[in-house]
């Protein structure tokens, strides 16, 4: 089955990117107040092709005039942000619990020290697209954004509007932080043709690869990740909430590079994995089979290594050195664990309300990695909740740095 994008997946504050959702609520005065999740979550890897676009193609609707009234001119993304975001520095964003004026929503920049590095707005009309969550999502720098379907750069100029044909069912920064990928898919005699379309920073579709169709209504393709350096991408197929192949394919010209149909090891594919989350250089897998076990599967060999962890994976970092595991419990906390995974050794755990989207981020480089998170047993339900922002560098010894930002909302499921 097809698995949603947007909250939905491990993706990436770096190389793998970092999706900020956004949430509109009526405020007490008819502003609005936005809930964010701050990084980025796991993606089960099979989720029914019922689920909506993530990324519906954005359309304001005006509000209807008599028919001798011209009709309104369409909205147009602005040309420009104020911005105050330093340029050239890998930085992450949250969000605060209040709006700015006109209802501005802010983007607090921080580097992967947890340094100040300045800010963005964002007016509130972007944000009000009726056809979906409206979704922000950074590059693995930081230096580029996607509002809706509009692409910024941290200093708030405007590049390109995204507006592709077919129905889009994922959008990923490559690892470049420059180009984007999206896969769609569009319904023939045969049943649908899937796609992924390489946008160059222009806004032009640089490349085109094509994915074998699929006929039943639940089936599908999950785009993983999109390698610009490596020259690769990674889709995994499931079918009625099973995973059962993985395919990686040369982004220049389309072919096959490594295509595994059976992930499961047995002949009606019960252990099939559900919960997947890959390097953005498209070289390491680790997923999650339904007994929360979890595997490291090499994307150039295809084969499979165990590991001495379980639970639902979250990320990996980018060197792929790195995992980040969710041990949950139904209706309980979280225990979320950092894996060295060449050791099997775990290096930081912590008890948590279960992640939820966007609360997950990689760094460009190395092996950092953040999780945003608020305590398991919160107390009162006073608003804001405080939240930490955990960073877990790669600085030897291993030393965790906890971010406590006390005005931030986030809406937790």
């Amino acid at each position: 089955m097809k698995g949603s994008e947007g909250s939905a997946g491990p993706r990436r504050l770096g190389p793998l990117v970092i999706a900020i959702g956004l949430a509109l609520l009526p405020a007490a005065v008819g502003g609005a107040v936005v809930a964010v999740k701050n990084l980025r979550a796991p993606r089960p890897v099979s989720a029914a092709l019922s689920t909506p676009s993530p990324w519906p193609l954005a359309t304001r609707v005006p509000t209807p005039t008599p028919t001798d009234t011209p009709s309104p001119t369409p909205w147009v993304a602005p040309p420009s942000l104020p911005s105050t975001v330093v340029p050239n520095t890998p930085v992450i964003y949250y969000t605060p619990y209040r709006t700015q004026s006109n209802n501005a929503v802010r983007l607090e920049a921080l580097d992967w020290s947890g340094a100040a590095r300045g800010h963005l707005d964002i007016p509130g009309a972007m944000l009000g697209s009726p056809t979906g969550e409206p979704k922000i999502v950074q590059s693995p720098d930081g230096q580029r954004l996607i509002v809706m379907d509009d692409v910024y750069t941290a200093q708030g100029k405007h590049l390109y509007h995204l507006q592709l044909e077919g129905r889009r069912w994922a959008t990923l920064w490559a690892d470049d932080g420059r180009h984007l990928c999206t896969e769609v898919s569009k319904e023939d005699s045969s049943g649908l043709a899937w796609s992924v379309l390489v946008v160059a920073e222009g806004g032009g579709v640089e490349h085109t690869v094509r994915l074998p169709h699929t006929t039943a209504g639940q089936s599908g393709w999950n785009l993983e990740s999109c390698s610009i350096a490596g020259d690769r991408l990674v889709t995994y197929f499931g079918v009625d909430m099973m995973t059962t192949g993985v395919l990686v394919s040369r982004i220049s010209t389309g072919a096959p590079i490594l295509h595994q149909s059976n992930l499961c090891g047995d002949d009606q594919c019960t252990q099939g994995p559900m919960w997947s989350t890959v390097t953005p250089d498209a070289r390491w897998a680790a997923e999650t089979l339904p007994a929360n076990t979890v595997r490291l599967r090499d994307l150039v060999t295809g084969r499979v290594t165990p590991l001495r962890t379980t639970g639902v994976v979250l990320a990996l970092s980018r060197d792929g050195s790195r995992l980040l595991v969710d041990r949950r419990q139904d209706g309980g906390p979280s225990t979320v664990s950092l894996v060295d995974v060449h050791s099997n050794t775990v290096l930081w755990s912590h008890q948590m309300a279960s992640p939820g989207s966007s609360d997950v981020g990689v760094a460009p480089a190395g092996a950092s990695l953040a999780i945003s998170w608020h305590p398991a047993s919160p107390g009162p339900s006073a608003q804001p909740i405080p939240q930490t922002l955990t960073l877990l560098s790669a600085s030897t010894p291993f030393r965790p740095r906890d971010l406590v930002i006390f005005d931030v909302y986030s809406l937790w499921e």
